[in-house]
């Protein structure tokens, strides 16, 4: 719930600071490219074969 909140404050935030229709979901380009980022390691980390420490 509160990411959509959150979400919701963003845009309301950009389309408040900027001009026009598509210059506030521009500006909104590289949060996108980082979440698809931590998205594609989490997946890769979370798909990581599971191996038994070693012993010493």
């Amino acid at each position: 719930m509160t990411t959509i909140v959150a979400v919701w404050v963003a845009h309301a935030l950009a389309f408040a600071l900027f001009p026009g229709k598509l210059k506030p979901i521009r500006s909104q380009y590289p949060f996108i490219i980082v979440m698809i980022f931590y998205t594609m390691t989490s997946m890769w980390v979370v798909t990581q074969p599971f191996t038994p420490p070693p012993y010493v």
